[in-house]
């Protein structure tokens, strides 16, 4: 569990001055109360699986972004969520049954807390998803950050990061298995994008992220009556990663999801620690999306993973290097982005697939 000072708006006020970035002290608040309900959780011993956008908080060296809600899969009765309210600092507890047509087995809860730096009733929300464990590796891991100091030392279960690495990609398809366009969940999406762009250095297990990412997209097609494959998924997030790279470049299309797509990447500074985002930070992250899409449809191809990290080291490799006339306006990617251009650079040696290729 949390000391209790770290919710007190002196701590919360301090750690808000501690970091560069600008971030939303509500927001700081509500990533610390998240930690508090994942350690109230783990306390009640049941077996589940921490996953989405806060384990990264846990899994990831350095601090990127804050992150609000609690993603698990298990499952947890009423009676049990209940005892954590009353008995700590969530007062009330809501389950949110919501109308859906979705198959999903996901119930929603929330835990409602009273601010201390306005006074005001909030939640964090509880996702619970009843489903078998689709992760090939997972690890047990102390709940600890330097957003706060623990008083009482919890332990929660997470996919490795090539597992949730698979996991995230299957989220970064708007069309097929991901957060789809017109939900108004542009952030969500760019979250998604975001996740990636920092999961991608620390990859050290391909077919343990292949393996994830085909159990979760085959659930996914289920849920959503889809009679689709893996390789449709991956198609979608491909297509998507372009579209974004092409944003402001000759020939880009202007429409409704690339004005999501700005949104949301617009919406994301308030969440990040010590840095910014904008569109070529977007254009690296969504280049970096389109090659793991392509590694993972073309999962024989062979490519050593350090190669596909980015130092200047690898510029030698793109002097004489042009893309292909179907991604030419990407070219421009060359002066103004190297890195990006280097990762589509990895993608035309790895296929020349000329349905994968065309935009």
């Amino acid at each position: 569990m949390i000391d209790p000072k770290c919710f007190e708006k002196q701590w919360l006020e301090s750690c808000k001055n501690s970091f560069r970035h600008n971030i939303d002290i509500s927001l700081l608040e509500r990533t610390i109360y998240a930690f508090e309900l994942l350690s109230r959780l783990a306390n009640i011993k049941r077996d589940f699986i921490f996953k989405g956008g806060t384990s990264l908080i846990l899994l990831l060296p350095g601090l990127k972004r804050l992150s609000i809600d609690i993603d698990v899969i298990g499952k947890f009765s009423e009676e049990e969520l209940s005892s954590i309210v009353g008995n700590s600092v969530f007062h009330k507890l809501d389950h949110d049954k919501r109308t859906s047509d979705s198959k999903i087995p996901k119930k929603h809860f929330k835990f409602y807390y009273t601010s201390k730096i306005d006074s005001s009733e909030k939640y964090i929300l509880l996702d619970i998803l009843d489903s078998s464990n689709p992760y090939s590796n997972t690890i047990e891991q102390i709940i600890s950050n330097k957003l706060f100091f623990i008083k009482e030392e919890s332990k929660v279960k997470l996919p490795s990061v090539s597992d949730i690495l698979g996991d995230k990609l299957t989220a970064f398809a708007p069309h097929t298995t991901g957060i789809s366009y017109g939900s108004d969940k542009s952030l969500e999406i760019i979250k998604q994008l975001y996740d990636l762009h920092n999961l991608f250095d620390f990859l050290t297990d391909k077919e343990a992220a292949i393996s994830t990412y085909t159990k979760i997209a085959l659930e996914q097609f289920s849920y959503r009556n889809l009679k689709l494959t893996s390789n449709d998924s991956l198609k979608d997030t491909f297509q998507t990663a372009v579209k974004l790279c092409k944003l402001d470049f000759k020939g880009s299309i202007e429409d409704v999801e690339t004005k999501e797509l700005r949104k949301g990447i617009q919406g994301l500074s308030g969440f990040l620690i010590d840095n910014d985002f904008n569109l070529q930070i977007a254009k690296t992250a969504a280049s970096k999306i389109a090659l793991l899409s392509t590694i993972f449809r073309f999962p024989n191809t062979k490519i050593n993973l350090n190669d596909m990290l980015y130092n200047e080291t690898r510029l030698k490799l793109l002097k004489d290097f042009q893309l292909s006339a179907s991604f030419g306006s990407l070219n421009k990617l060359k002066k103004i982005n190297v890195e990006a251009f280097y990762y589509w650079y990895l993608i035309s040696k790895l296929t020349d697939d000329n349905e994968w290729l065309t935009p």
